[in-house]
């Protein structure tokens, strides 16, 4: 029995600090909306066309100029030459020590294959307009 209950304590607590982990995109839109729009203020070079990894700026919550909400969910934001901005979640749902995932959300003006380009994906969904949702994979492997 007591066996039992620590397993359920073990899998509450597990589960709880995915959820932590994840970025709740539907719910705090306009906080990411209005961090695009201040970020395309800022006039950063972004006028690439190609798809590679090229980092313009990196935004964190102790570094930024930008005052926005969203940093109560996100690990850091990049902005990348082509226009993409990716809103990472904090690395906090590792799953063994050879691979985790790490959430993110991205703006990408240029569609889904600016950001495939850019990260190892698990799974890319579209969540609205020019938005996305995803995972990136860190494992040995990459």
């Amino acid at each position: 029995m007591k066996s039992i209950h620590i397993a359920l304590l073990v899998f509450f607590i597990s589960s709880c600090q995915s959820e932590y982990c994840k970025i709740d995109f539907q719910n705090n839109v306009d906080s990411f909306n209005e961090a695009v729009h201040t970020i395309n203020a800022l006039n950063l070079k972004s006028d690439s066309k190609n798809p590679h990894f090229r980092i313009v700026k990196t935004f964190s919550k102790e570094t930024s100029s930008i005052d926005t909400a969203i940093f109560k969910q996100i690990d850091f934001i990049e902005c990348h030459e082509d226009g993409t901005i990716i809103f990472q979640a904090p690395n906090c749902n590792k799953e063994n020590g050879f691979r985790d995932l790490v959430y993110f959300v991205a703006y990408s003006p240029q569609g889904k294959i600016h950001i495939e380009r850019k990260r190892n994906i698990g799974q890319l969904k579209n969540i609205e307009g020019n938005w996305f949702s995803g995972a990136h994979i860190n494992s040995l492997a990459n």
